[in-house]
């Protein structure tokens, strides 16, 4: 007797051993595992099978229905998951990230650890600072090449006058592109 179970992401079969074999039944469980045609899972298909002395259970790891073969699901090619790091994907797809420390204050180049198709790529920044403070801090793109960005840091304090000067702030950055 086999028993198939939907649980979560996958489908749990479980063969009871019988005696005598069920060739039909055998193609048509086959063709399920492995996705091919359109049959209807019947839950009480009995097949036999010639010489188990024990049950076997099988389990098949099924990604919605299906395994990810064929589909087009997003494949990691290859990937760096360190502080300034990267995950570049089958299809093309490239997102990068890092942190740029205090260099000399205004202007800094950020490489990217592996280079854009072009500079077509989308690049944020983000810059933390204290909760009483008023001031605000940014990192700009200015200049972008498929292998680096240059950012221009600056900051506004907002006192009693409006102060705009280049900071030495580090930062954040994440960039989507191909």
């Amino acid at each position: 007797m086999i028993q198939l179970k939907q649980l979560a992401d996958f489908v749990l079969i479980e063969i009871t051993p019988l005696e005598g074999v069920l060739d039909y039944h055998k193609k048509l469980l086959i063709g399920l595992l492995l996705g091919v045609g359109n049959y209807e899972i019947n839950y009480n298909i009995e097949i036999r099978m010639y010489n188990f002395s024990r049950k076997l259970v099988v389990f098949f790891i099924i990604v919605f229905a299906q395994s990810s073969l064929g589909t087009k699901s997003a494949q990691i090619k290859e990937q760096n998951l360190g502080q300034n790091g990267y995950r570049k994907y089958e299809d093309g797809l490239l997102i990068q990230w890092g942190h740029l420390t205090n260099s000399s204050a205004g202007s800094a180049t950020i490489w990217f650890p592996i280079s854009f198709h072009d500079a077509s790529y989308q690049f944020v920044t983000t810059m933390e600072t204290v909760s009483n403070e008023h001031t605000l801090y940014t990192a700009l793109p200015y200049n972008k090449s498929a292998s680096y960005v240059d950012v221009m840091r600056k900051f506004l304090l907002a006192d009693n006058s409006i102060t705009v000067g280049s900071s030495t702030r580090s930062f954040d950055w994440i960039a989507i592109g191909r």
